[in-house]
């Protein structure tokens, strides 16, 4: 072979290595040898926020699915600092739930008054503050809701005095006058007093119209107590700040009665004390900004 052989052999063999190197690093693509900087890689796309808002929990109203009424203690601090309590005279359930800024009362569907057996709404006796007087005006607010339905009517609170009777009690010692719905939203006052009997007298029936629209409505009942046994007192009512209502000739006490205007009779109810007023399903009413001049 000589010596040449060798040297043209050992040649062959380096630049069979050095192709075979060049043909490992294109099959493997190593790091740049130029120092050139390796491409990024591509961002995993991270999953999205999520913009649905939290709901904040909703109190539950006085009427709730299952047309049912939740039950509750009467709210007695709402009514200050006009009425103060205790409380007296109260139902054994009450169906009012106090919302901040007013309160609520729920009938539950075929409820009337607590002796029918299924009882709705809500009742308590509460004192005037400042303590008794003649001549006092009792303003408050009140929200049928829409669909009410009337059937043949309600109870609504109202100013009373001495042993504030209602129901079938009446005679001296005492008196009330609450307000009522009738058929249709028929306003009217309930008198129970010093010669009124039975269920009381119905004062002013259909002067006005309560309205089931959803709206706040102001209504106000001005007493002026009579002269004890002489028919010289009277009551004048204002619905949405227009008189609707001047009840005359009434005696609220008997001679010899000392009983003033001293309570508020916060009473409302279907009825009557049948199944025939009660509603065919449960209702509600709102009522708010009781004052007492």
């Amino acid at each position: 072979m000589g010596i040449g052989g060798p040297i043209r052999l050992w040649i062959w063999l380096a630049l069979l290595a050095l192709g075979g190197s060049a043909c490992a690093s294109v099959a493997g693509h190593p790091a740049s040898p130029t120092g050139l900087p390796t491409p990024a890689s591509t961002p995993t796309m991270s999953q999205a926020p999520n913009l649905i808002p939290t709901v904040s929990p909703t109190p539950t109203p006085a009427t709730t699915a299952g047309d049912t009424c939740s039950h509750g203690a009467f709210p007695v601090s709402y009514f200050a600092p006009g009425f103060a309590g205790p409380a007296s005279r109260v139902f054994s359930e009450q169906f009012i739930a106090d919302d901040g800024s007013y309160v609520e009362t729920c009938y539950p569907s075929g409820s009337s008054s607590p002796s029918s057996g299924r009882a709705g709404g809500a009742q308590a006796e509460l004192a005037i503050a400042r303590g008794p007087i003649s001549d006092a005006t009792l303003t408050y607010a009140i929200r049928f809701p829409l669909g009410f339905t009337w059937v043949k009517g309600g109870k609504l609170p109202g100013l009373c005095g001495g042993e504030c009777w209602t129901g079938s009690n009446n005679g001296p010692g005492g008196w009330a006058a609450r307000f009522m719905w009738r058929p249709g939203g028929a306003g009217e006052v309930l008198l129970s007093a010093a010669t009124t009997t039975g269920y009381g007298s119905d004062l002013g029936l259909g002067d006005w119209t309560f309205s089931a629209d959803g709206l706040w409505h102001t209504l106000s009942e001005h007493v002026h107590m009579n002269t004890p046994g002489q028919s010289d007192g009277w009551i004048q009512v204002t619905y949405d700040g227009s008189p609707v209502a001047d009840l005359t000739g009434i005696e609220f006490r008997a001679s010899g009665d000392t009983d003033a205007i001293d309570g508020l009779m916060f009473s409302t109810f279907f009825g009557g004390h049948d199944s025939s007023w009660a509603p065919s399903a449960t209702m509600s009413i709102d009522f708010a900004d009781f004052t007492i001049q």
